[in-house]
């Protein structure tokens, strides 16, 4: 919240997304039934994403996304006369067809959003490995990822598709920085106050601020973690804990 009287825009993007922790559900909820303008600003934030979701909703479901992806990545689309105007044709329909494809990729579940992802955070979200000696597990083999800066809560980490007995090495770590780190091959996305993966196989790292509340650690769907003024709540499977973290391993399916 931002002072006392009304709620920031992370937590009631949080709160129409459904992705908010329990506590700060709980706190937002309460607030939102004494507070007319933020039930209008939650409003006005559920009436753009449901604009948003019906001029893209063509694009979604009609779209050749393994064609376009293949043209992407292969530098070009597939046009064979290269002339003056087909060039700029080129040119027009490539800014049209990014600027939509990100406006859709804002969406929740949106296969846009996946797609642009694979594309983007493939070529440009690759952080450096952390020190084998510091990292743990997670430091054996070479690692991609993502960081975002998390100056407040609330932060919600989720891990999708992950291979069982995967061992996610959960660490808190000074500043406001947020990461997570996998092996190569892995998908990333991020937005405020939320980062997701789908992991390669193999150990994951996951760095969390020790400073912001409220964070949440989603695995497969299911809260591993979480963590509020309140205090800490361990649900996962763990393998082991210290002080500086927790360790868990997803179960054999």
């Amino acid at each position: 919240m931002t002072g006392v009287d009304h709620l920031d825009e992370a937590l009631l993007t949080a709160l129409r997304d459904g992705v908010a922790a329990p506590a700060d559900e709980s706190r937002g909820r309460a607030h939102l039934d004494a507070c007319v303008e933020c039930r209008d600003r939650l409003a006005a934030l559920e009436q753009r994403r449901t604009t948003v979701a019906a001029g893209l909703a063509s694009l979604d479901t009609s779209f050749d996304l393994e064609s376009a992806r293949a043209a992407v990545r292969a530098g070009a689309f597939p046009f064979r006369k290269r002339t003056h105007r087909a060039a700029w044709a080129r040119a027009a329909g490539a800014v049209l067809f990014l600027g939509v494809a990100t406006a859709a990729a804002a969406l929740p579940r949106s296969p846009v959003r996946h797609w642009l992802s694979q594309i983007v955070h493939s070529r440009t979200t690759a952080v450096p490995a952390p020190d084998s000696q510091a990292a743990g597990p997670a430091a054996a083999a070479e690692t991609t990822g993502v960081r975002l800066d998390v100056p407040s809560g609330p932060l919600h980490v989720v891990l999708g598709d992950v291979t069982a007995g995967t061992e996610i090495n959960v660490r808190w770590v000074p500043g406001s920085e947020a990461a997570i780190l996998a092996p190569l091959g892995s998908r990333f996305t991020s937005a405020t106050g939320r980062l997701e993966a789908r992991p390669a196989p193999g150990p994951v790292r996951v760095e969390l601020p020790r400073g912001v509340v409220p964070t949440t650690l989603e695995v497969g769907g299911r809260v591993y973690l979480a963590r509020t003024l309140e205090g800490l709540t361990v649900s996962g499977p763990v393998v082991r804990r210290d002080d500086d973290g927790v360790v868990f391993r997803t179960p054999d399916r």
